[in-house]
């Protein structure tokens, strides 16, 4: 079934919501939007469709997302108005366009971004040039190609995943020293 819209009431207290892995359907509520102080939110391996709110933008507390193993589409609406994201997993879903361009803000300290086997397209937009705090960045499974972008400023890059994707060339000049694990198919 569906989230209940009761659980709208928590948001008072609520800090984690954890329903990873259960049969939940239907579309994700706007009304998450509302648990302002969700520092967690886990909805992972479930059957939630359609798009991703818009109103998860205003949690700003929120350190960990992960929407992954979904049949979420559309485009990906989430900004760096969540600037305490350090970790978000959007993978497995049916997520399309590009990845956005408001994520080439410096303020938003990501640490792990994982948007693999979606179907994403277009470059990798500034994101790798200012976002200087990304240890993992997994976007493979998707329709990404060039231009490749310079990664070198990306100091703490240390796993990138890149395979399945419609590169023809990667600069080995433009990856940063960091790395310790490329994935290339």
């Amino acid at each position: 079934g569906s989230l209940p819209s009761s659980m709208s009431n928590l948001q008072v207290c609520l800090t984690q919501l954890d329903l990873y892995n259960n049969a939940f359907s239907g579309t994700l509520p706007d009304w998450l939007g509302s648990l302002v102080l969700l520092q967690r939110l886990y909805l992972q391996q479930n059957q939630f469709e359609g798009t991703i709110p818009a109103s998860l933008n205003l949690l700003d507390s929120l350190g960990e997302l992960s929407l992954s193993n979904n049949k979420l589409w559309g485009t990906i609406p989430l900004t760096p108005a969540l600037y305490s994201l350090s970790t978000m997993d959007l993978s497995y879903n049916k997520l399309n366009g590009t990845i956005p361009d408001t994520w080439n803000n410096p303020s938003w300290t990501l640490v792990s971004l994982v948007l693999s086997s979606n179907e994403l397209e277009g470059s990798i937009p500034g994101l790798p040039e200012l976002n200087v705090s990304l240890v993992t960045l997994q976007v493979d499974g998707n329709l990404l190609s060039e231009p490749f972008p310079d990664m070198t400023t990306m100091s703490l890059l240390t796993s990138l995943d890149l395979s399945f994707n419609l590169f023809v060339e990667v600069p080995v000049e433009s990856l940063p020293s960091s790395l310790k694990f490329l994935y290339m198919s």
